[in-house]
């Protein structure tokens, strides 16, 4: 199994706040309920900040620019290869 790459948005307002959503419980929706926040993955020909401004575009009707991400941290998913030591 292949891992995807995902991208996450942490929406900050100029007073500190954090934007988040709580998930639907339906049984369609991957990760059903809990509190979270917002992206999505990495389609194919995307960098890493493409990706979020695309799901804001979708998620939020937020158009970001592109350069607004940061990247903050890459992380491997589960499942992804790994080096052993």
């Amino acid at each position: 199994m292949r891992a995807k790459s995902s991208a996450i948005v942490i929406l900050q307002h100029a007073d500190g706040r954090i934007a988040t959503q709580h998930r639907d419980d339906q049984p369609r929706v991957f990760r059903r309920n809990p509190w979270g926040v917002f992206g999505g993955g990495i389609e194919e020909g995307e960098t890493p900040t493409d990706a979020p401004v695309r799901a804001m575009r979708a998620e939020l009707r937020i158009t970001l620019h592109r350069n607004a991400p940061r990247l903050l941290k890459t992380t491997l998913t589960h499942g992804a290869a790994t080096r052993r030591r």
